[in-house]
């Protein structure tokens, strides 16, 4: 999209990809005046021909990538950050080694969100609707069908197998926007979900597990707090799935909203010291079914394989839709604190007390409907369709359809 916006305008571009199908796709397709094959093609070297150097980057990778770029710049050059991709798979970002260039070159570098632009209103999509009338934008996706190929398609999109935005077609009249932290703290207000149904959690963020002695907790920005209370207030639906239990664990409101919490490390939890949580992968289960809208069309019990996790439920908060017949007790699970401090599967010294065997429930939070269901970690329960029915019944619940 960032070529073919800067050839509508009358740029001359130069697009970077990997693979020769997909310069040739930019090439042939997007009509850019030439490409850089960053798997096969030193990209400083590909760069340093160009006559004045490059007046405008468009960067969505970061790291090796950027400073690749940054020496090729042209004096009073600009950059526009929206992304740091090489860094998404956990391992810190070096540098930039090459930000001298910033200073040597005047450049100026900024970074923007999708909510920076939402005061914009329609001016943008008017403008790409026009382009996409007259033939000047082609809009490519990889598209994948079900639920069960979510994570296999996330995994093409980060490996750069895809061409054009990866979409997984999964619930009839259903569409979903994945948007990554911290971006994704910035959509949740009303205003940032006003063209929204529903909220689906999934991450962790609020835990640096890079720091010195991890998980380092960080507590939710004010902005987000306030945002996210007042989201609850309107009454939009919120759907959580398996990681939200851990997210933000100093936000003792956020884990109250949502009806339990997984601890990485001993807490004080309503009003009582509790140890760090228990996790077991790929356990092989029955999931009892309580009669619920979110359960229809379900068995009363189905099979799954998936982690399992010995936290804290608030169960007398909470109305129960799903419980595990596995059991909920120390010998059946190990330390979240020992892993993170690096003895995985392991759970010497750790006296849990048994945990309950609630795996999903719904409550109302403040004015929202919400829905907490522990299952989906892995590909074994994406595949199940069983759990797929769940995640939709679950979702068109508290969107109120």
């Amino acid at each position: 999209m960032a070529c073919q916006i800067g050839r509508n305008l009358g740029a001359r571009v130069v697009g970077i990809a990997g693979g020769p199908a997909k310069c040739r796709y930019l090439r042939d397709v997007i009509g850019v005046e030439r490409t850089v094959d960053y798997r096969g093609q030193d990209v400083a070297a590909a760069l340093s021909d160009i006559d004045g150097g490059i007046h405008a980057y468009f960067d969505n990778v970061g790291g090796p990538m950027l400073d690749a770029v940054l020496p090729n710049m042209a004096h009073y050059g600009r950059g526009a950050v929206c992304g740091m991709v090489a860094g998404y798979d956990g391992v810190p970002l070096p540098g930039p080694a090459r930000f001298d260039q910033v200073l040597m070159r005047r450049l100026r570098v900024e970074g923007f969100f999708i909510p920076d632009v939402l005061a914009a209103g329609g001016v943008f999509p008017a403008i790409l609707r026009e382009w996409a009338r007259e033939g000047l934008l082609s809009m490519p996706f990889d598209q994948s069908e079900g639920i069960e190929n979510v994570l296999t398609a996330y995994g093409r999109m980060m490996r750069g197998a895809n061409i054009g935005k990866t979409i997984v077609k999964a619930m009839e009249g259903v569409s979903a926007t994945m948007v990554d932290q911290p971006a994704a703290a910035l959509l949740m207000n009303p205003d940032g979900m006003r063209d929204f149904d529903a909220l689906v959690l999934y991450d962790m963020p609020g835990l640096d597990f890079e720091a010195d002695a991890p998980p380092a907790f960080i507590d939710p920005p004010p902005a987000l707090q306030v945002g996210f209370r007042a989201l609850l207030e309107q009454g939009k639906g919120v759907l959580a799935l398996h990681h939200a239990l851990a997210r933000w664990p100093t936000w003792g409101d956020y884990h109250e909203w949502l009806g339990g919490q997984f601890l990485y490390r001993q807490a004080h939890v309503r009003g009582q010291n509790r140890l760090d949580s228990g996790y077991r992968h790929d356990v092989a289960y029955k999931a009892g079914v309580i009669a619920h809208p979110v359960t229809v069309g379900l068995p009363i019990s189905f099979a799954i394989q998936d982690e399992l996790y010995l936290a804290e439920v608030f169960t007398d908060a909470v109305e129960p839709l799903l419980t595990s017949d596995a059991s909920f007790t120390r010998d059946h699970f190990w330390s979240a604190d020992l892993a993170v401090r690096g003895q995985m599967f392991c759970r010497d010294g750790w006296n849990h007390p048994p945990g309950s065997s609630l795996i999903g429930w719904t409550k109302m939070a403040i004015n929202s409907k919400l829905v907490y269901l522990q299952p989906g970690d892995g590909v074994a329960a994406y595949d199940n369709p069983h759990y797929r029915r769940l995640v939709e019944n679950a979702l068109r619940w508290v969107a109120n359809r």
